[in-house]
């Protein structure tokens, strides 16, 4: 989805900073039997006052000494159980307002509510840290006509139901026939993975030229979603 990645490979193939690697699969040479993510979830479910359930993206000893493209911004993902409600603190070494910003504060969220239905609590707050905060010059323009632009607002609620927990597995493999066979995402309603399956199905869409498909998929968006994608 995103073609500018390839830039960021050593290889032409691999992503040396995949978070995905780091946050769900054990680690070669690692002392720990469980993921990151797993173990995050059980010091969770056994204290609900631990301020233990940290997941490290950016390691020294890994990411140190390497000459790479893609070295991790991101430093640690913190969970803790406050007031009954599930928050989530990350800090960043470095942070992109243009390129990173959408992304990482979209991806952690969406962590963030994850583990909040792993666990059994609500969303509670999100914290973002960032060590250095900037824009790069080539993107000066781009932020203009940006804050020149209209502005929306709109609700940022959660539609979460009891069904919402299995939704991830089910959206992936939908996920998967959308990239390799081009069958549409069309069946999503107001859930955890909503607005993200009709935000890649809309890329789909646009991508092979069905402009009728496209403006009726657009209408059945939410606000600021259906602002954001008009606008862009």
């Amino acid at each position: 989805y995103n073609k500018k990645y390839h830039n960021y490979s050593d290889d032409g193939k691999t992503l040396h900073g995949s978070y995905g690697n780091r946050i769900f699969k054990k680690q070669l040479g690692s002392s720990y039997k469980k993921a990151s993510w797993d173990v995050a979830k059980e010091k969770l479910l056994k204290d609900h006052d631990t301020r233990q359930a940290v997941i490290s993206i950016y390691e020294t000893k890994k990411d140190g000494p390497l000459e790479t493209k893609d070295v991790p911004c991101t430093l640690t993902i913190q969970f803790m159980i406050r007031n009954g409600k599930l928050d989530c603190f990350v800090n960043m070494r470095s942070n992109d307002v243009i390129w990173g910003v959408p992304y990482d504060m979209f991806s952690f969220t969406t962590l963030q509510e994850l583990m909040a239905q792993e666990i059994g609590v609500p969303v509670g707050i999100y914290h973002h840290y960032a060590s250095s905060f900037h824009i790069y010059q080539y993107h000066f323009d781009l932020a203009k006509k940006i804050l020149k632009s209209n502005r929306f607002t709109g609700s940022s609620e959660l539609y979460l139901n009891k069904k919402s927990s299995s939704n991830l597995n089910y959206f992936l493999k939908q996920e998967e026939k959308l990239r390799y066979h081009q069958i549409p995402i069309s069946d999503f309603k107001y859930e955890l993975f909503y607005g993200m399956g009709m935000l890649l199905h809309l890329e789909m869409l646009n991508r092979n030229n069905r402009r009728n498909e496209f403006e009726k998929c657009l209408e059945r968006l939410q606000s600021p979603l259906k602002e954001m994608v008009k606008w862009k």
